[in-house]
Parts: structure tokens; C-alpha cells; sequence
């Protein structure tokens, strides 16, 4: 699955120039925050989905804004992305396996046989 945003550039280098590079910095770490509150809320039991699609909204504007500011390109990121998502692959399947072989010393005198 691939996230893929249409943001128009020039809105967000105008956003760069008007405010200034600090000024977007500082937005971004507070959009953040907002996307934080929002989710500490959500396990709360407050039912703020709307809140929650509005502040990632938020924060990916400003990523975007700050990918411009620092001139980081999209293939860049991705490379980076692909393997972060190749180290979180494993490690999840290392918690899997750690799980599974933890269940089966549970059940000793049973035998272990999980459905796959």
C-alpha cells in the first residue's frame, strides 16, 4: 500500500517563504503534539476519528514542507523507508516466532500445532 498525497507545492513554498524555515520547524513539532493529544484521547474512548484524519493531515503537510525545506527527495525517502520496513519485517517476525515457541513451553505435555 502505497500513501500517496496531491499537495500543491506552491502553497507550501509560499507557507516556507511567508513564515520562514524556524517558523515551519516549530509548526511541524507542534502539529505533532496535536496528533499526539488526539490519539492519547482516542484510548481514552473518545470517539475522534475526525480529529485524529485532521491532525495527520496537519502533520503530513508540514513533513512535506520540511522535505522542500531541506530539498530531500521522495526516492530518498522511500530508500530509506524500504528498509525500515524490511527491519520492522523481521523483527515482527522474530516476536511471532518468540510467542509461538513460548506457547508451545506453555503446552509441554500437549504438543504444539498452530493452524497457519
Amino acid at each position: 500500500i502505497k500513501m500517496e498525497y496531491k499537495m500543491d507545492e506552491q502553497i507550501l513554498q509560499s507557507a516556507i517563504d511567508t513564515y520562514g524555515s524556524r517558523s515551519q520547524h516549530d509548526m511541524l513539532l507542534e502539529e505533532i503534539s496535536e496528533l499526539q493529544k488526539e490519539i492519547c484521547k482516542y484510548y481514552r474512548n473518545v470517539n475522534n476519528e475526525p480529529q485524529i484524519m485532521e491532525e495527520m493531515a496537519d502533520v503530513l503537510i508540514m513533513i512535506e514542507q520540511v522535505r522542500m525545506m531541506h530539498k530531500i527527495k521522495n526516492e530518498d525517502i522511500q530508500k530509506v523507508i524500504d528498509f525500515k520496513l524490511a527491519r520492522l519485517n523481521g523483527r515482527v517476525n522474530e516476536e511471532i516466532e518468540k510467542r509461538h515457541k513460548t506457547y508451545c513451553d506453555l503446552e509441554r505435555g500437549y504438543g504444539c500445532v498452530f493452524d497457519e
